[in-house]
């Protein structure tokens, strides 16, 4: 959905298939990988349970905690990724953002399960 948007013009089904090469080229790569040093973060977990998923991030590199999650001091503190959009906005804190519900239509969905989508959803924790 997000290069949809971005590639409006781009047919679903190249856009959908991007996806799941990109997709599979990184499950490729995390099987390299001993699985002890690799941690899966959900986009979800963070928005939903930012404090928690941020100390999972800090236990497993072998840091300290910060004193402090809150991301409420945003607009003070230069603390962000250039490019990452969210760093133009005047919102505080983390937040889901599933927008994407609102344009993702049936059509779409069946493009996407026939190419293979759903099922690699599932392999990677998602599921229908």
């Amino acid at each position: 959905n997000s290069w949809q948007k971005r590639l409006p013009n781009a047919p679903l089904k190249k856009l959908i298939s991007n996806w799941i090469s990109r997709e599979n080229k990184r499950q490729s790569a995390l099987k390299l990988v001993d699985s002890a040093a690799t941690l899966k973060i959900k986009y979800e977990d963070l928005c939903s349970k930012p404090n928690e998923t941020l100390n999972n991030i800090y236990q497993f590199v072998g840091v300290p905690a910060l004193r402090s999650n809150d991301f409420a001091y945003k607009s003070n503190h230069q603390h962000h990724i250039i490019g990452n959009q969210m760093r133009l906005d005047d919102s505080e804190g983390i937040r889901l953002d599933e927008k994407w519900r609102e344009t993702w239509t049936s059509d779409r969905e069946k493009e996407f399960n026939r190419k293979g989508g759903a099922k690699l959803n599932r392999q990677i924790g998602y599921f229908d």
